[in-house]
């Protein structure tokens, strides 16, 4: 059960740092966003509130870190990479 506490403080805080650095500019973009399937449970909690609170529209491709890195490798962009621990 202390793995599921810490693993919920690191996402809340990546949210945190997320929204810290989105600024709305008068409507909003859209944020591609790579991510560990690991993680989709989190996100699904989160993301909501963040594109309510941004303005901004979150796309997340979700896949093992071996998907994601060769999907980087091909050319596939992102603004943001969140990997699994």
């Amino acid at each position: 059960m202390a793995d599921l506490r810490t693993t919920s403080v690191h996402f809340c805080t990546q949210e945190q740092e997320i929204r810290a650095r989105l600024t709305p500019t008068g409507g909003g973009a859209e944020i591609r966003l790579l991510s560990a399937a690991s993680i989709q449970e989190v996100f699904k909690e989160i993301i909501g509130n963040l594109e309510c609170d941004s303005g901004h529209k979150v796309i997340i491709h979700y896949g093992t870190m071996g998907a994601i890195t060769d999907w980087m490798r091909g050319g596939e962009e992102a603004d943001v990479v969140i990997s699994s621990p």
